[in-house]
């Protein structure tokens, strides 16, 4: 009896350094991570299959150097940028084909200044602008030939103007014409080419106007035509 007790202590024992061995410690992070952070230096954190999810580097407690944010397969995914913890600095996001999808730029957590995406083939697709993390200004969204296929404008992240959508030739299809981020007109070139007020198609009556209503100059018209239907 005192025989088989030793041995299978000694088993025990022997086995207790290899299982050790075995457990991998950014693991072992990921499983605590909701309850704790690392001081300092480079961290990995893993999926349940063992696939490396992210790449973060701390100082002070604090995220602070590059996060880097991979696919499964191991490709790049993300490249972020973080100074006391605050997300700065340009930022890029990545096809898994390794082309650049996104490339912006971050002051104080949110997005700031311009920003470009991509196409998964390497052209442009769209040029836009932030400001305290909202769009703002001019956007532009381009097809892979680099001709415009819609215009529009925003102010504090809300679509203000004229929406123009253009065929691929250059051609202009539609209009939809926003005041603070309401759709108030809607106007298509070719066979349906009447502008409407948007409470017109809804109940039959005419939208409400502001004090930034457009003027007859401002709304879109037909092609090829100066005339336009005043929705009044």
């Amino acid at each position: 009896m005192k025989i088989f007790l030793w041995t299978t202590l000694a088993a025990i024992m022997l086995a207790a350094p290899v299982f050790a061995q075995t457990v991998n410690p950014d693991r072992l992070y990921e499983q605590s991570r909701g309850s704790q952070s690392p001081v300092e230096g480079v961290w990995h954190v893993y999926d349940r299959q063992g696939h490396l999810l992210r790449e973060e580097n701390y100082h002070n407690y604090r995220l602070d150097g590059e996060m880097k944010i991979f696919y499964p397969s191991g490709t790049l995914k993300e490249l972020l940028h973080y100074s006391d913890g605050e997300r700065v600095g340009d930022d890029k996001s990545y096809y898994e084909n390794g082309g650049v999808e996104v490339e912006s730029n971050y002051d104080d957590n949110d997005l700031s200044g311009p920003s470009t995406e991509y196409y998964d083939t390497g052209e442009v697709r769209a040029h836009m602008q932030y400001t305290d993390g909202k769009l703002d200004g001019e956007k532009n969204v381009l097809y892979k030939s680099g001709i415009m296929k819609q215009s529009m404008y925003f102010v504090d992240g809300l679509l203000d103007g004229t929406v123009s959508t253009y065929s691929e030739d250059g051609q202009i299809v539609a209009d939809e014409h926003y005041i603070h981020g309401n759709l108030v007109g809607h106007n298509e070139y070719g066979d349906k080419n009447v502008y409407v007020a948007k409470n017109d198609v809804a109940s039959g009556t005419v939208a409400p106007t502001s004090d930034h209503e457009p003027t007859p100059n401002d709304m879109p018209t037909k092609l090829g035509d100066s005339s336009y239907d005043n929705p009044t």
